[in-house]
């Protein structure tokens, strides 16, 4: 699962670059990632979320000699100490947007430790701080605009490898439980229940992605994926009683896992859901 993540923000980085492949410096650090091992990671929460803790929103203002001076923070940046070029975004004085290749050897960046998280700490995730970081104007991938990360060209957030990325840990729950259908019987009937929704959900998830008519919306997709990735880790971990609860077992390691799909790349339309959903006032 954490190799799995930091592989989503390596090719969230990517994907930008290959958008703005006609701009020098994004062809520079594509061929240096194909040639060279070069690794990219995003920073571009700041642009789709409310400050987090207080902390300020990554600005950038324009100077005198061309190119643009950054001040503030992106507050969530996964592998940011292992980065060559963060893909980051900033917020101009009239509100319009850049998206930035950002050297991480820059003077004036910081990288602190990564924070302590509940799973998926592996990732390295931390923030990353900007003190006046000078950029060129031939490092902007794209903008500026009103909203840069729905520029044509620009990938956006919270796509349908989030949720594939959902089932894939329902999966391995859900294996793990069928697995201890053997000797415990009484598993059987809700095994199978769960594994019903999850092949139902994979089909459904793959007409989205082929775009085909009638297909259910990438948020109803991330809505049904997170409930049955909660549900299916916690019915394992339920199943494996106080020994699942264990830090040597994966039970309790899955169940934390999943809980990170509530938070991560999560619209507000499908956390306002689950939320409701949690409360009994609905059901995804």
């Amino acid at each position: 699962m954490t190799a799995a993540f930091i592989l989503t923000q390596h090719d969230s980085g990517l994907r930008r670059l290959l958008a703005a492949r006609d701009r020098p410096v994004a062809e520079s650090w594509i061929r240096a990632i194909a040639d060279r091992g070069a690794f990219t990671t995003v920073g571009i929460s700041q642009l789709t979320t409310s400050r987090r803790h207080g902390a300020q929103a990554l600005k950038a203002v324009a100077r005198a000699g061309g190119g643009y001076r950054l001040d503030g923070t992106m507050p969530w940046v996964t592998a940011a100490e292992r980065a060559d070029v963060l893909v980051t975004g900033a917020v101009l004085e009239d509100g319009q947007q850049l998206l930035i290749a950002l050297p991480t050897n820059r003077p004036g960046l910081t990288i602190p430790p990564p924070f302590d998280l509940a799973a998926l700490q592996a990732s390295r995730t931390t923030e990353v701080v900007c003190h006046q970081v000078d950029i060129t104007a031939d490092e902007i991938l794209a903008g500026p605009s009103a909203n840069v990360i729905v520029t044509p060209g620009a990938a956006g957030t919270g796509g349908l490898e989030t949720s594939a990325l959902a089932l894939g840990l329902a999966r391995a729950a859900l294996n793990a439980l069928i697995a201890e259908i053997s000797s415990r019987s009484e598993l059987d009937e809700p095994a199978d229940a769960l594994a019903t929704t999850w092949n139902e959900l994979w089909f459904a998830l793959m007409r989205t992605a082929r775009e085909e008519a009638e297909a259910l919306s990438p948020g109803q997709i991330r809505s049904q994926a997170n409930a049955l990735v909660l549900k299916s880790t916690q019915a394992y971990l339920t199943a494996r009683k106080g020994t699942g609860f264990l830090r040597s077992e994966p039970a309790q390691r899955w169940a934390r896992q999943a809980l990170f799909f509530l938070v991560w790349s999560c619209p507000s339309p499908v956390a306002q859901a689950a939320i409701r959903d949690l409360a009994g006032l609905c059901s995804i």
